[in-house]
C-alpha cells in the first residue's frame, strides 16, 4: 500500500512538474498554437487521471482511519484532500479558460504559475500528512525506540520489546 500511494502521489507530481515547464514555454510568446492546445488537453487528462488514482488511495486511508477511531486524523486529511482537489479544478478552470482564444494575457500566465505553485504545494501537504498518519504511526515509533537504544544489553532488550508492543498496537 505504501508503494501505490507513493506511486499516486510521485505520478501526480511528476504529470504537474511537466505539464508546468511546458505550460510555461507555451505562454513564452503569450500565443497558442493547435498542437499546442492539443497538448494541453491531453496534459489536463493526465492530470485528471493521475489525481484520480490519488482520491482512491486517499479514501482508502480516510476509511481506514475512521475505522480505527481516528476521526480527526480521517477529516484532517480529508479536508486536504478537497484542498488539493480544488487546487487541481482551479488551474484546470482557468487554463480551459485560457486557452479559448489563441492569446495568453499577462494576468492569466501569473495565474497560471501561481496555481501550479499551490498544487505543488497541496501535493507536499498531503504527502506529509499520508506519512504522518500511515507510515511514521508505526515507523516513526520504530525509529524513536531505536534511536533510544544504548549499549548495555538490558535497555537494548527493553527499547526492543517497547517497540514490539507499539507495533502490535499500532497494527
Amino acid at each position: 500500500f505504501r508503494d501505490n500511494i507513493s506511486k499516486a502521489l510521485l505520478s501526480l507530481q511528476s504529470v504537474i512538474g511537466i505539464f508546468s515547464s511546458d505550460m510555461n514555454e507555451y505562454m513564452e510568446d503569450n500565443r497558442l498554437s493547435d498542437v499546442e492546445r492539443s497538448e494541453i488537453t491531453s496534459y489536463i487528462d493526465e492530470v485528471e487521471t493521475s489525481n484520480l488514482e490519488l482520491n482512491i488511495h486517499l479514501d482508502t486511508i480516510i476509511s481506514a482511519l475512521r475505522a480505527n477511531g481516528q476521526i480527526d486524523k480521517a477529516n484532517t486529511l480529508s479536508t486536504q484532500k478537497g484542498l488539493l482537489n480544488t487546487a487541481i479544478t482551479n488551474l484546470k478552470m482557468n487554463i480551459s479558460n485560457s486557452i479559448v482564444d489563441e492569446k495568453f494575457t499577462n494576468a492569466e500566465i501569473s495565474t497560471i504559475i501561481s496555481y501550479f505553485s499551490n498544487i505543488t504545494s497541496k501535493i507536499t501537504e498531503t504527502k506529509n500528512l499520508v506519512d504522518e498518519y500511515i507510515f511514521l504511526g508505526v515507523g516513526g515509533d520504530l525509529i524513536e525506540e531505536v534511536g533510544k537504544m544504548s549499549v548495555r544489553q538490558n535497555q537494548i532488550s527493553l527499547s526492543v520489546s517497547r517497540t514490539e508492543s507499539t507495533l502490535k498496537n499500532s497494527l
